[in-house]
């Protein structure tokens, strides 16, 4: 059975935080996002994430890049 994707950064958010040195946990991952205000984001939410069956919202893209150290683009796969 196939889940249905949700988001289109899933993938890219799982690339970029594994291509850190070193690398981002998901509960690391969390960690930042509580820090930068997304209170009640869990390393259960940022699985559902990277797995694309949960949305996220401009907002929380916006939380994910900044806590990545990424652009926006680059989580939605537009190349600079």
């Amino acid at each position: 059975m196939l889940l249905e994707r949700k988001n289109i950064v899933g993938d890219a958010i799982k690339i970029s935080r594994e291509s850190k040195n070193p690398k981002i946990t998901q509960e690391g991952l969390s960690t930042r996002l509580q820090l930068l205000g997304w209170s009640d984001c869990d390393r259960f939410t940022v699985s559902k994430i990277e797995l694309g069956t949960r949305k996220v919202t401009d907002y929380e893209l916006k939380l994910l890049s900044k806590a990545l150290g990424v652009s926006s683009d680059t989580l939605l796969g537009e190349l600079e």
